[in-house]
């Protein structure tokens, strides 16, 4: 998120610094609205009906003011955007003219700023809000990129990585383990996670809550919502793109779930399932290309898995509730075990997926670290106990943590519910202190 007017865009959303974008002089303010100077927040223009503000609201009461601050690109506040026919207080009219300047002079075309621009003659006062966000000093895709260039030496930047992934991992399950509230992030990939550098410590944080599944505990509407919205909030009937094999935001079980639904698999036995998955041509070509250790490693988890009745009955469950989607004619009212399993897996976004988009990215700093994952992983699955190397890179901590993460589901021998609400409740931070 670096500096001067148009700074970036999505689909949904234009973001504008230096100077922020001024409310109209007649909008209701909500929050706070700093200076436009201010170098510590961002302006985001969505359309009237985007729902980010509504789940960084949750955000930021899951976590309170002061760890917003620290770990999110949080709301402050919302207003109505300035514009020709709204125009804001006398103070902001030199801000107002230097930003309708900039954004008209944006080039990139087909997303948030471009779409933007068109309906700015429209007036969109009545039809856009305004969201002032925190900044963030860079995403974790631009962050990898800055190590590479100024070659940092990869064995201090896994250790400062290292150092950085408990408080993460403890912001992480405050998502799903808040008393009244529930939010998923859905879409924690390399530009939704930011890095800042404190001192010589890393933090970790998020950066967009575009794609969310929000669920208020004790409320059996918002409950029913949640499970409602579940396999079309995860995309699992999407067509336009395989997710279960190009997205490493995707959870591990999720990807099954879309492979199942796409390729009509919901009656095949489990094993038929998991093997057509993991034997699939465009699959397997992937898995020679990418950095997802999901994707690379998803033959190690198949021999693995298969040895354990719970990962059978996992899989099984997850074709049931495409059976009831794709037989219903509407959405199918799910039994205890199924809202198990979907909460489950809706959960492993926040607690698996981010370090899996962590360890992605940082592959791509030495094919040396692709050596150590698939080293790594092989020891790990072939039950070799080996001592940490001495010359290593540290980035098996995160190997391990993501393995242990997505087998300890299916490992022990008591009913299934019992085994996914364990392991949903665990402290991420104890699994990741207990890798040594």
């Amino acid at each position: 998120m670096k500096g001067g007017a148009v700074i970036g865009e999505g689909v949904d959303g234009c973001v504008l610094s230096e100077p922020t974008w001024p409310c109209a002089a007649s909008s209701k303010i909500i929050g706070k609205i700093p200076n436009g100077k201010d170098k510590s927040f961002v302006s985001k223009i969505v359309k009237m009906d985007d729902v980010e503000s509504y789940y960084l609201q949750a955000a930021n009461r899951i976590l309170g003011p002061q760890l917003s601050m620290t770990y999110l690109a949080g709301l402050r506040g919302m207003c109505s955007p300035a514009n020709s026919g709204h125009m804001p207080i006398k103070e902001n009219m030199v801000n107002f003219i230097t930003d309708k300047k900039d954004l008209f002079a944006w080039k990139p075309k087909g997303q948030a700023c471009e779409a933007l621009k068109h309906k700015f003659k429209q007036g969109i006062a009545k039809t856009h809000k305004l969201m002032i966000i925190s900044r963030y000093p860079s995403t974790l895709e631009e962050w990898v990129h800055t190590i590479m260039a100024k070659k940092i030496p990869i064995n201090y930047v896994i250790q400062s990585v290292n150092l950085g992934i408990p408080s993460f991992l403890g912001i992480l399950q405050m998502f799903y383990k808040h008393q009244t509230d529930e939010l998923i992030n859905l879409d924690l990939h390399h530009k939704n996670i930011f890095v800042r550098a404190v001192g010589s410590n890393i933090q970790f944080g998020i950066s967009d809550f575009g794609r969310c599944l929000l669920r208020i505990r004790n409320n059996e509407q918002s409950s029913t919502a949640y499970f409602n919205q579940a396999l079309i909030a995860m995309n699992v009937s999407q067509k336009s793109q395989p997710i279960y094999m190009y997205y490493r935001q995707i959870a591990f079980e999720a990807r099954i779930l879309h492979y199942c639904y796409m390729n009509d698999l919901e009656r095949a036995n489990p094993d038929e399932l998991i093997n057509a998955y993991v034997n699939d041509p465009e699959v397997k070509k992937c898995a020679t290309i990418s950095n997802d250790i999901l994707i690379i490693n998803l033959h190690h988890y198949k021999d693995y898995l298969l040895k354990y009745p719970l990962f059978i009955e996992m899989l099984e469950v997850i074709q049931g509730i495409i059976k009831k989607d794709k037989t219903s004619g509407k959405i199918p009212p799910y039994d205890e075990k199924e809202k198990v399993v979907l909460e489950f897996i809706i959960t492993r976004y926040m607690a698996v997926s981010p370090i899996v988009t962590l360890l992605e990215q940082l592959l791509y700093l030495s094919d040396t670290l692709y050596d150590e994952l698939t080293n790594i992983s092989t020891n790990y699955f072939s039950g070799i106990q080996t001592d940490v190397p001495a010359n290593g890179s540290g980035i098996y901590k995160l190997i391990t943590y993501v393995n242990r993460m997505i087998t300890s589901p299916y490992t022990s021998k008591g009913s299934l519910i019992d085994a996914l609400t364990s392991i949903q409740s665990v402290d991420l931070k104890a699994v990741w202190a207990d890798i040594v």
